[in-house]
């Protein structure tokens, strides 16, 4: 027998009432990690189709590579961190550290008078969003009661 719409939106609706208010508004805090990431590699990528950016830059096929590979690296470090700085301090103080970092990273881009300091900033960016994207659906999964854990982990993307 198919779910209707209609059904499923019930059935969501009735989880997120067993819920309180506390535990739904650390899941809505949480999922703006998936946000973020979609956010921050959407905003660059139409940037880069701005003549005047590429002008300023002197943007050339490998610079370019390097704009994105830099962000990319950022994330793979910023996944790495995950191995230890959770434990160490905290789920929620290490998303609010890795929030402190996105700032620094997306002022450094924001302000670049030179292609290193993009450069610099896209990389630090990037670790930020390592720190969040691997951290928010397993922090949100942890604080979730039970009964829906497995739905919100698995939902977070």
């Amino acid at each position: 027998m198919a779910v209707t719409s209609s059904a499923l939106d019930h059935r969501i609706l009735r989880v997120l009432l067993k819920m309180n208010k506390y535990n739904l508004l650390c899941i809505l805090y949480c999922s703006f990690g998936a946000f973020f990431y979609g956010y921050d590699s959407g905003l660059t990528t139409s940037i880069i189709g701005y003549p005047e950016f590429i002008t300023y830059f002197n943007f050339n096929a490998t610079t370019l590579g390097a704009l994105g590979s830099a962000y990319y690296a950022g994330n793979f470090a910023g996944s790495l961190v995950n191995l230890w700085l959770p434990d160490k301090v905290g789920r929620l103080k290490t998303v609010q550290i890795a929030a402190v970092i996105s700032i620094v990273g997306a002022g450094m881009q924001t302000g670049a008078h030179s292609l290193g300091v993009l450069l610099a900033g896209r990389a630090i960016g990037g670790i930020a969003c390592g720190i969040i994207v691997s951290l928010c659906p397993l922090y949100a999964s942890e604080i979730s009661p039970p009964h829906v854990r497995g739905r919100v982990g698995g939902l977070y993307k």
